[in-house]
């Protein structure tokens, strides 16, 4: 597995593990509800929704893997679709249901989830199957699985982009782990394994021995620690810039449009 030579990264004050679901419920913990600010938020800028809707018409049965507080259930579900979530962390089902009691949320793992084959006809999984320490392969295998023939999936992970190729994804896995600067922040000096990165050309390999056909990849927004903090700001507005003329310059995600072939590969 090639990817498994990628960034491990690692936070939060104690160590983490980012396929361990008391991982999630202990970030969860901190909102005992979904952010004010994301409830029914209209997400239909989203370049995700771009994607959904150019490649899976309603009213299209779709999942959503790693479903999260469950947003984009409920706003697809808006948009006329029929929406599952799926999600490991018992936070996320319980605190999503405390809003929008009526969604059609799960509690599985993605490696194993309780869907016939063939039931799905788009899948949407956003910074999701990089967590899981054994690579990305199962979930994908399971995706293929309860897609149907023809079925797309919409899926992101993080980028090796042009700069951390340059040498900016470690100087960030140093920042984050090492022990020295960890103290001095009073952060656990351990760390384990929390995602990996892949790089474009690597992930469509992924996918493609998988099972998948590539459509498309695309790069996502910039990565968060070259915007800073201060939205609109003059750095931000900088970074934006150049981002659209070289966006795989400085890329934070890619996502990929791929879809489970019609017919079996030999």
């Amino acid at each position: 597995m090639t990817f498994a030579l990628h960034r491990a990264d690692a936070h939060g004050r104690g160590a983490t593990r980012g396929d361990d679901p008391r991982t999630w419920d202990a970030i969860r913990r901190q909102r005992q509800a979904p952010d004010p600010a994301l409830v029914h938020r209209d997400l239909s800028e989203s370049v995700h929704f771009q994607y959904i809707q150019q490649h899976v018409s309603r009213p299209a049965r779709i999942l959503e893997g790693g479903c999260g507080f469950a947003k984009w259930v409920w706003f697809l579900e808006q948009c006329g679709y029929e929406v599952y979530g799926v999600d490991f962390p018992e936070s996320a089902i319980h605190n999503s249901h405390a809003v929008w009691p009526d969604l059609k949320l799960t509690l599985a793992r993605l490696q194993e989830m309780p869907y016939e084959d063939g039931f799905f006809d788009g899948i949407l999984s956003l910074g999701t199957i990089e967590h899981d320490m054994n690579g990305p392969q199962m979930i994908l295998k399971e995706f293929l699985r309860v897609l149907k023939p023809g079925g797309v999936l919409y899926c992101t992970v993080p980028c090796i982009n042009g700069l951390r190729r340059a040498g900016v994804l470690s100087l960030q896995e140093f920042a984050h782990c090492n022990r020295l600067i960890r103290r001095a922040r009073g952060r656990s000096p351990d760390v384990e394994f929390f995602e990996y990165y892949f790089s474009a050309r690597e992930y469509a390999r992924v996918l493609r021995r998988a099972g998948f056909e590539v459509i498309q990849l695309v790069p996502q927004t910039p990565d968060p620690y070259l915007l800073g903090s201060k939205a609109g700001g003059l750095r931000s507005r900088l970074v934006w810039r150049i981002h659209r003329i070289w966006p795989w310059m400085m890329t934070h995600m890619v996502g990929a449009v791929c879809r489970r072939p019609l017919v079996p590969s030999a």
